[in-house]
């Protein structure tokens, strides 16, 4: 029983793994996306438990072109509140968003993964620069959890047996 925890364990880990890994992959987000474009985010408003993101779309790479060359994103989050694996947009900020339609508009594909900042002539030390978030702030890693995680079972299931092992020995001797 304590294998098949740990097999069980170590197949949902590797998924979880292979998930990053995609998204970190600019091809895959590329496949992904049913639209990439690049624009300058025009305003960023709270509205409750989450902020409506306007970009202006200033070149299409991949899809059809958007209607008034404006995209509505929305993400989750508000003052004070944060939320992992969203990006956070300020105005003025050039991006590229690698997107998906959806039925509402369109939603970005691996969230924080698929926002890129891009360079202007003010700064452009930030091109290529990742979107800063509280999450690559202060958290690790989701692999580091998982390995983790991982020894923490392995030793569980190896002090189980030492136990069984233990008490099988001491029966022995007593009888």
């Amino acid at each position: 029983m304590g294998l098949s925890i740990l097999f069980t364990f170590l197949l949902i880990s590797n998924g979880c793994a292979s998930l990053i890994g995609e998204c970190a992959d600019k091809e895959y987000l590329g496949n992904q996306a049913s639209n990439i474009i690049e624009g300058t985010v025009k305003s960023v408003k709270s509205n409750g438990g989450h902020y409506d993101n306007e970009i202006l779309v200033e070149k299409y790479i991949k899809g059809d072109t958007i209607a008034g060359d404006k995209v509505m994103i929305q993400t989750e989050g508000g003052p004070g509140m944060w939320v992992e694996d969203e990006p956070i947009f300020s105005v003025g900020e050039r991006v590229k968003l690698y997107l998906e339609k959806t039925d509402s508009g369109f939603s970005i594909v691996c969230r924080a993964a698929g926002v890129e900042t891009l360079g202007d002539e003010k700064n452009p030390a930030t091109d290529g620069a990742a979107i800063p978030t509280q999450k690559t702030l202060v958290d690790p890693p989701a692999s580091t959890f998982i390995t983790i995680a991982g020894v923490f079972v392995v030793l569980l299931i190896v002090l189980a047996f030492l136990i069984m092992y233990k008490q099988r020995n001491k029966n022995i001797k007593s009888k």
